[in-house]
């Protein structure tokens, strides 16, 4: 069980977090987020449960989480601008949250979280408008206490968790509070003017420079990841030419 009080003890935000709402289980935390929109719930609110077993991902894919040992939530946002930097945004401020806790979080464009070259989170965000206001609901999945037995066949070696790298066990409030006061602290690096943003990006990504295999719909392309863009999009160099692309999956070539 998440116990809101210990949240709200570690939260130091105005508004992110200071609602927040609790399930012992549900489908998805993303689209109980959009109900509760249509219920006009505050600002900052946020959504999180025990037990997710229809969580999503990038896709359609499907978002595996263990119950009472991950963090599964949501954030409901209203009003920002420059929408196509609020993935980097959210991924810089999980890396510096984790940071607190003394782990090097990389980054993998566009939305996985990685430790130790595994994946241990990831971002979804959706967007609509709703009375002419642009309203989007964050959704991040993190493994914080699962042991490798807890993971599906398929995934044990792939996905990592806190508690599998450091040998203890977290208190998920305090990692999700750490969370949502960055959260909150970066919200200015959505400005139209302010790079800094970018540059953080660039520091925790864990696959610049590098050669890659990028996939998306038809294509299947090798290259070397170069940077993003100041729209976010990925810069990729395929045979001595700048491509850009605004969504697809990278994968890092293993080098020889």
């Amino acid at each position: 069980m998440i116990f809101s009080n210990l949240v709200d003890a570690n939260l130091n935000t105005d508004f992110i977090g200071r609602n927040l709402e609790y399930y012992a289980r549900l489908n998805s935390t993303n689209d109980e987020a959009w109900e509760l929109v249509a219920e006009k719930v505050p600002n900052g609110s946020v959504i999180i449960t025990d037990n997710q077993f229809k969580g999503k991902g990038r896709f359609g894919n499907e978002w595996i989480s263990t119950p009472s040992m991950s963090l599964t939530f949501s954030l409901i946002l209203h009003g920002l601008q420059n929408l196509q930097k609020l993935p980097l945004m959210i991924g810089v401020s999980i890396c510096e949250a984790l940071k607190e806790f003394d782990f090097e979080l990389k980054l993998k464009w566009p939305n996985d979280i990685i430790l130790d070259d595994k994946k241990i989170g990831g971002i979804l965000c959706e967007s609509k408008n709703i009375n002419n206001v642009k309203t989007i609901v964050v959704g991040i999945g993190m493994n914080i206490n699962e042991k490798v037995d807890d993971f599906p066949d398929n995934l044990r070696k792939k996905a990592i968790s806190l508690s599998m790298v450091a040998n203890k066990t977290f208190q998920r409030e305090r990692v999700l509070a750490n969370i949502l006061n960055h959260i909150e602290k970066n919200l200015d690096l959505l400005k139209e003017k302010n790079l800094e943003l970018f540059k953080k990006w660039e520091s925790f990504c864990n696959h610049i420079n590098k050669e890659v295999t990028f996939h998306n719909n038809d294509i299947n392309v090798k290259g070397r990841f170069l940077n993003i863009s100041n729209e976010g999009n990925a810069i990729i160099e395929i045979n001595n030419e700048e491509k850009t692309y605004s969504s697809g999956i990278v994968e890092i070539n293993n080098s020889m």
